[in-house]
């Protein structure tokens, strides 16, 4: 838009007479759709083009490609936590643009001391979030404080077995920003381990992470290697020494599914060792969550190669890719299911990858019905994700991408995704700059299709091709 602005300053108004944008009457120029940086977008700017060729901006109607992202006021978390005395230290690494003022998460914590470069700092809590002032070049800030037991999936739980802080709840574990724009590199040392327990953990996330991405599981555990890609990524479970699983075909194939996913979308950006850790979350509905490395999978889904291969995709477009925005949720967990069928289908074959369609299919057919929700919102930082944190938001995102494939071709849609990847791979986008690198890269207009899927209550019909018998029952 910057440019665009300079040509219509620079640029005689009889320059537009031609211009079918241009009402010469009242000397308006529209520009239908602009963005600015490969970020905010507009639809319908005007500008006013004065005899003496200065313009002005009349109207502009935002539009949700793409969002000003707030500046991260640190780069870098060091953690260290007691799990005996339940305690803990932050240490943050401060950006250059670090504001003086700054407000950290801490609704579950007690703050008991802060330092900002060796010297204490005051502090007041206001909400249960931590208050502080800055000193001006300020670079190294420390945050004492404990911690407790907190309800089952916000934060440590289960006797103190394993961590879950998806999406805000990093607050009960350490002072924190849990919006998904924010990606810092983090460090993590664990002490006071019970005897004979082990924990799993990465001790280092060299690349930008959300703060939600960060966990911990102690417990029994027996680790088995499976393999090592062509990338020299390592590929390994850690299981439950109660419920130690036998490795089946299907678990033994994680290997090639983690080379498919490098080859295929680009390099893995956490290290070069990663793991499925079974974690007991005591039979609740969840199944998986995208803490990579080291990712968990609970312990009645680890058997389930789908569940692994889905939170593994997470390492790209969830964890190595952030989202900006809540609102566009549908793009990380849509893609992350289209991208398991695709998946499956090239290592386990075409039959696999017909009925994860056919069970997704079903999947959506009963979501809508019970609950049908604009999957992807206007706007951004307007809703709570557990408003779209849905089965529908997964299956008509998967569902969106499978429909844009029909019309550009598989090869062509995976190679434009690995495009986006390494593009912006450690930072925070929305799913609208992914609609325009689509767009670009395909030759195909995705947007249509992403208003008509996803934002609507409507389903388009569903046709899967791989089965003869689909009667197309998610037209509503």
């Amino acid at each position: 838009m910057k440019i665009l602005l300079i040509l219509a300053l620079l640029l005689p108004v009889n320059a537009w007479s031609n211009d079918p944008n241009y009402d010469s009457a009242t000397r308006i120029v529209t520009f239908p759709r602009v963005t600015i940086d490969n970020d905010t977008a507009y639809t319908n700017l005007q500008l006013l083009l004065p005899p003496h060729d200065a313009w002005k901006i009349l109207t502009a109607t935002p539009e949700n490609t793409g969002v000003t992202q707030s500046l991260n006021p640190f780069e870098e978390i060091r953690l260290s936590v007691d799990l005996s005395q339940f305690n803990g230290r932050a240490e943050y690494d401060l950006s250059p643009s670090a504001k003086n003022e700054l407000t950290l998460e801490s609704s579950g914590l007690t703050i008991t001391k802060v330092t900002l470069d060796n010297n204490l700092l005051p502090f007041s809590i206001y909400n249960g979030d931590l208050q502080l002032r800055l000193l001006e070049a300020a670079r190294h800030l420390v945050v004492d404080y404990t911690f407790a037991l907190a309800a089952p999936f916000q934060g440590l739980f289960n006797n103190g077995a394993v961590t879950f802080t998806w999406p805000d709840f990093c607050r009960n574990l350490f002072p924190c920003l849990s919006s998904p724009e924010f990606g810092t590199r983090n460090q993590l040392q664990l002490t006071g381990i019970a005897d004979g327990k082990t924990a799993v953990y990465p001790t280092q996330l060299s690349a930008k992470a959300p703060a939600y991405q960060l966990a911990w599981a102690v417990g029994d555990y027996v680790y088995q290697q499976l393999g090592i890609t062509d990338a020299g990524t390592r590929v390994s479970l850690w299981t439950l020494a109660n419920h130690s699983v036998a490795i089946s075909t299907g678990l033994a194939k994680l290997p090639w599914v983690i080379n498919w996913l490098e080859k295929t979308l680009g390099p893995y950006p956490f290290g070069d060792n990663v793991a499925s850790v079974e974690v007991d979350w005591s039979n609740n509905n969840a199944t998986g969550m995208e803490h990579h490395p080291y990712w968990h999978i609970e312990t009645t889904a680890f058997d389930n190669p789908r569940i692994h291969i889905h939170e593994a995709i997470h390492g790209w477009f969830g964890n190595g890719i952030r989202i900006a925005c809540w609102e566009d949720f549908v793009f990380l967990e849509g893609l992350a299911s289209y991208l398991t069928a695709v998946a499956a289908g090239a290592i386990y074959g075409a039959e696999e990858e017909a009925s994860i369609w056919l069970n997704y299919e079903t999947l959506l057919h009963s979501a809508i019905q019970r609950h049908n929700p604009i999957v992807w919102p206007e706007g951004c930082g307007q809703v709570n994700v557990s408003e779209i944190f849905t089965i529908t938001t997964y299956m008509k995102g998967a569902f969106f991408f499978r429909a844009l494939e029909q019309k550009v071709g598989r090869e062509t849609l995976l190679a434009a995704l690995s495009v986006f990847y390494r593009q912006h791979q450690g930072e925070a986008v929305t799913f609208g700059q992914l609609l325009d690198t689509l767009k670009q890269h395909t030759q195909f207009d995705p947007w249509p299709l992403a208003q008509a899927w996803l934002r609507s209550v409507h389903c388009p019909v569903v046709r899967l091709k791989l089965l003869a018998h689909s009667n197309g029952s998610c037209e509503y």
